[in-house]
């Protein structure tokens, strides 16, 4: 979303449009309501969280098949939070839970100052927005751009070419 497409793309135009306003005035996202923050992921995450925890009462498999299971479950239940974790990367400490700004302090959810260095023009660093954990090790393998270099190969698409500004 930060690097392809724009508001015209066909189904995902007003998430891509969504993201660069994000650039634009990044602290929009800490007047978001509670559904806004929670809305999209759980319509992603519940229908998964509903079947792996379903499988998980019922289960009669492998040991590798409830590994996946579980897995699904955890994921799904951090990416519940996604949004209000990185909401909280964008507001004033005194409005920030207490535990969350220990879960920063840890680096365990992604802090202020490490998501700042994001929110810096031409937007090409630091996209974790959960923990920031991965940044590094995903920048010193280059892992980005290899990837953009890929979709390009695919597509004949550049990074960026349609991102006149952020």
């Amino acid at each position: 979303m930060d690097t392809y497409g724009s508001e015209n793309t066909p189904i995902l135009g007003e998430t891509i449009l969504a993201f660069r306003q994000h650039h634009r005035y990044p602290i929009a996202i800490t007047y978001n309501t509670t559904i806004r923050t929670f809305g999209d992921p759980a319509a992603s995450c519940l229908p998964q969280l509903l079947w792996s925890t379903w499988t998980i009462k019922h289960f009669n498999g492998d040991a590798f098949s409830y590994f996946l299971v579980l897995f699904v479950f955890a994921w799904c239940s951090v990416g519940l939070w996604v949004n209000q974790i990185h909401q909280w990367s964008h507001t004033h400490n005194k409005q920030i839970p207490a535990v969350a700004q220990l879960l920063q302090k840890v680096g365990l959810i992604v802090s202020k100052q490490h998501h700042h260095k994001h929110h810096i023009s031409p937007h090409t660093c630091d996209y974790c927005i959960v923990s920031g954990i991965m940044d590094g090790p995903l920048a010193a393998l280059k892992f980005w751009r290899r990837m953009e270099n890929i979709i390009e190969y695919l597509t004949n698409v550049k990074p960026r070419s349609e991102c006149k500004s952020h």
